[in-house]
């Protein structure tokens, strides 16, 4: 089965005016969107698409988080060893209200040969723009240490 991930992207997107958030901390606000950007792994540059769902209802201070995550070759990429590596897969993870997201890879969207998925940490903030970014980094390999920074700016509503 293809999947279009735009239309993927385009279906989870929600926007930041949920009235069922309206009586949360600012944090807590970060809309359920798309994010774009890039991760540095030892083998190079990548560029990431994250589209999120966070959920309504919260346990605590946690909400619960749905959605998708695909990465791609970006020209700064092009020398690494898995430089053309392309894929996506599903995930899910908490959003708590100070803002620390936590994603868990769940089953492949679209697995390329030789490359594994990850689990992602971040912090989730807002730039003096308005648009919302995540800040963070992949969790890869057995000290999860393959990979630095990541880096996703929201791009739609």
């Amino acid at each position: 089965m293809k999947l279009n991930l735009v239309a993927l992207a385009s279906a989870i997107c929600l926007t930041a005016a949920d009235p069922a958030m309206a009586d949360t901390p600012e944090r807590a606000r970060a809309p359920s969107t798309v994010y774009g950007g890039s991760y540095v792994c030892n083998d190079g540059e990548h560029g990431v698409i994250i589209g999120i769902e966070i959920s309504e209802s919260k346990k605590g201070t946690e909400h619960q988080v749905s959605g998708m995550l695909g990465f791609f070759p970006v020209l700064a990429g092009a020398g690494g060893g898995s430089a053309s590596a392309a894929g996506s897969f599903n995930v899910t993870g908490t959003f708590n209200d100070d803002g620390r997201l936590d994603l868990v890879f769940k089953d492949w969207m679209l697995e390329p040969q030789a490359y594994g998925a990850a689990n992602f940490t971040g912090t989730v903030s807002q730039r003096e723009d308005g648009l919302w970014q995540i800040r963070g980094k992949p969790l890869v390999g057995p000290a999860q240490d393959f990979c630095s920074d990541m880096v996703v700016t929201q791009f739609a509503p």
